[in-house]
């Protein structure tokens, strides 16, 4: 009886101490996240004021969805972040921060892939009906697709919240999806318009990849036999490069959101206890989270244009932008679709 009461202790000394240290870990998390904010806000603002300044005087329509990707990469600075920083030891306690938090969540997750989603198609077509592309797709009807998929994903995730029988809060619950709504609400709203979103994104790069994947651009268009031609080469070499931009994004989110997708999956099959459950789930959405940072130095690897205004941007006064920018060269691009022909340069 003695050994048994001994050995039991023990066990509960144990649990004790591995409790404080992923409690410590929780801590260190969340610090983690608070200090990365101002920086994460930074680079999100720094980019998306670089692509507004320029959206205005160059309407490219590719540059729609990079927006519209920027945006929700600004939801997690904004909510996700400062909420599970600061005020998650309310959340238990406060069923409307919980709720508003975990649609931000899903708002964010959905908007990022759907926004890969839409530059994937967008590439897509421009690339493989380069004739139907520039008939049907223009700046305005790209803002009416956005508008509606945004709303589609702010139902998707408030849906699975607004329809969640209310229900008292217990003193040890945890702010989660795993908790806050049913199973079916879950699966249905969030796993499968995400996956379907992954899986189209994957389909069409890697077709794009095989069917492109040794280029020669007079096959496609005689660039010296007029100025049609040479301005058709230029936009179809655009839009091929640029989906390189779209494929590096794709893996990139794919590869740091892959931990919060194990750990999603391993905590639905098991029952956890609240505090690693709150670790593991915490632990890879900040990896995720990290994802955001990658989005600007990819973007301008793969577009020099945009490589220029940045430069500006970071060496000149707020106040000389719009000046500097009008001397940006233009004539430049078709310049460089002649070199690109000739096999010369191959920097986009």
């Amino acid at each position: 009886m003695a050994r048994f009461y001994v050995y039991t202790f023990n066990q509960q000394n144990q649990t004790n101490e591995t409790n404080a240290d992923l409690h410590s870990l929780h801590r260190a998390i969340y610090s983690t996240g608070l200090t990365l904010t101002p920086f994460y806000l930074f680079v999100n603002i720094f980019f998306l004021t670089g692509l507004l300044m320029q959206h205005s005087r160059d309407s490219s329509t590719h540059i729609m969805f990079f927006l519209s990707l920027c945006f929700a990469d600004m939801i997690p600075a904004v909510i996700c972040i400062p909420f599970t920083s600061i005020a998650h030891e309310k959340f238990p306690s406060d069923r409307g921060l919980c709720y508003l938090w975990l649609a931000s969540t899903s708002t964010y997750a959905l908007a990022a892939f759907y926004s890969l989603l839409l530059m994937t198609i967008d590439r897509y077509m421009s690339v493989l009906f380069p004739l139907l592309y520039r008939k049907w797709v223009n700046v305005g009807r790209e803002h009416v697709v956005i508008v509606c998929v945004w709303i589609y994903i702010f139902i998707l995730a408030c849906l699975p919240l607004l329809l969640t029988p209310s229900k008292p809060v217990q003193p040890d619950s945890h702010c989660d999806y795993y908790f806050a709504t049913p199973k079916g609400f879950l699966k249905f709203a969030v796993f499968v318009p995400l996956s379907f979103s992954v899986f189209m994104s994957m389909v069409m790069n890697l077709h794009l990849f095989c069917k492109y994947k040794k280029i020669t651009v007079v096959d496609v268009f005689e660039i010296n036999t007029s100025p049609w031609a040479a301005e058709h080469t230029l936009c179809y070499l655009e839009h091929y490069a640029s989906t390189a931009t779209t494929q590096v994004l794709i893996l990139v989110y794919l590869l740091l959101w892959t931990p919060f997708v194990i750990s999603s999956i391993y905590i639905y099959r098991n029952n956890l206890p609240l505090i690693k459950i709150a670790t593991l789930m915490d632990t890879s959405k900040t990896i995720g989270f990290l994802s955001s940072f990658l989005k600007v130095p990819i973007f301008l690897y793969y577009n020099v244009y945009y490589r220029c205004v940045f430069k500006i941007m970071l060496t000149t006064n707020p106040s000389h932008w719009r000046d500097q920018f009008q001397f940006l060269p233009y004539k430049w691009k078709r310049r460089r679709a002649i070199n690109i022909a000739n096999k010369e340069d191959f920097d986009f």
